[in-house]
């Protein structure tokens, strides 16, 4: 994924949280508030995890007790996390609107300039299946949108999305149901990043420039969660 250089400028930035909006400044719904903050420098690398998403389906086999062993159908296919995980934070951000040029007064991005997205969990590489090794995270949410967001004549006005996420370490284990067929195997370990579970660590900010205002579509990741 390509990281976006993007200069630090002061704008306004809503969080979701149950206080009204602050003065001369919009954003939907009426739950959020306004606060002055910048969009980081985007890190260049990112998760590891970030550039390949796998899932494999786990798979049970199932045989009688005198059947002969069918050690290429009877395994057991497991994903544990190792140790404690070795978590780290990140940020994952979206620009889910589009560019607004503010020409003629005062205007305003609004629901039919918006896109919901749907972001997934990455993995650095294949998995039997995803876990949450004993973090709050989920394996995918949505972006939303019908975020207003208001501009003065000159401004160029967007919606950005932060997702606060958990990067953490997990490995396959294979092993056989009928021990006739062999011992445990160990994959490598694998990098795991998913988003907080439900609306924990989702923010939602109303950026007022051309560089702040890429395109719809843009992304990058921060390291640790950002107003955390």
């Amino acid at each position: 994924m390509r990281s976006l250089a993007i200069p630090l400028i002061t704008l306004g930035f809503c969080m979701l949280t149950h206080a009204l909006p602050a003065a001369n400044t919009t954003c939907n719904p009426e739950t959020q508030t306004l606060t002055s903050d910048t969009i980081p420098v985007f890190d260049p690398h990112g998760p590891k995890s970030i550039n390949t998403t796998w899932l494999e389906e786990n798979r049970i086999g199932g045989r009688g007790p005198f059947d002969p062993p069918n050690c290429a159908i009877d395994m057991v296919h497991e994903t544990n996390v190792v140790g404690d995980g070795s978590p780290t934070k990140w940020t994952y951000w979206k620009q889910i609107s589009l560019p607004l040029d503010c020409n003629n007064g005062g205007c305003s991005s609004s629901k039919q300039d918006q896109t919901s997205y749907s972001i997934g969990f990455s993995a650095s590489g294949p998995i039997n299946r995803w876990i949450t090794a004993g973090f709050n995270v989920e394996m995918s949410y949505a972006t939303g949108e019908g975020y207003e967001c208001n501009g003065e004549e000159g401004q160029t006005v967007c919606v950005w999305v932060m997702k606060h996420h958990y990067e953490y370490t997990v490995q396959d284990i294979d092993y056989p149901m009928d021990p006739r067929c062999g011992r445990k195997r160990e994959g490598p370990e694998v990098r795991v990043t998913s988003p907080l579970g439900g609306d924990r660590g989702l923010r939602v900010g109303c950026y007022r420039s051309k560089a702040d205002c890429p395109q719809k579509g843009a992304a990058g990741w921060s390291k640790g969660w950002h107003n955390e």
